[in-house]
């Protein structure tokens, strides 16, 4: 995943915490976006492994 996405999703994830939950739920916005994006990582990772694989 390139860098530019992610910042850009980070920077997502910053103004929605802030707009939407306020300081109190930053913690589990966080981590609940971090609980996708690593989900979406493993997935590329796994198709990328079924590519090579052939």
């Amino acid at each position: 995943m390139s860098k530019c996405i992610r910042d850009s999703l980070m920077e997502f994830l910053a103004k929605f915490n802030e707009s939407l939950w306020g300081s109190m739920s930053t913690l589990w916005g966080s981590f609940v976006w971090g609980t996708l994006l690593l989900g979406k990582i493993i997935i590329e990772v796994n198709e990328q492994k079924a590519l090579i694989s052939g």
